[in-house]
């Protein structure tokens, strides 16, 4: 876990990439009903792809598209600050991890 956190954190100089975390103190959220994707093309219409257990589902429905980017303005607005959001990735990576000795060097019991 302590590897997959500082990748997270190695994202913190990408131009196009912005990590934040939506702490447990936001309570409920848009987002509890089910994950989406939205995305956006330069010459096609937006697409929200949604899924739930059983199958996907795409849709360029207005309606849904509208509704998919007001969720993830929601979602956006609760989270921590992309600074804050790394710095408790940071304090979470060493309070519960520490230092570990990379794989090759751990002993084999």
């Amino acid at each position: 876990m302590r590897n997959q956190l500082a990748h997270l954190l190695s994202f913190r100089d990408q131009r196009w990439v912005n990590i934040q975390v939506l702490p447990f103190r936001a309570g409920e959220h848009a987002s509890l009903v089910g994950s989406f994707n939205a995305l956006r093309f330069d010459d096609d219409p937006e697409i929200v792809y949604t899924e739930d257990m059983i199958s996907g589902h795409m849709t360029a429905n207005p309606d849904t598209v509208r509704e998919a980017a007001r969720r993830y303005a929601s979602l956006q607005a609760a989270a921590l600050s992309v600074r804050d959001s790394a710095a408790l990735i940071a304090r979470v990576m060493e309070e519960r991890y520490g230092e570990q000795p990379e794989p090759e060097q751990r002993a084999v019991a």
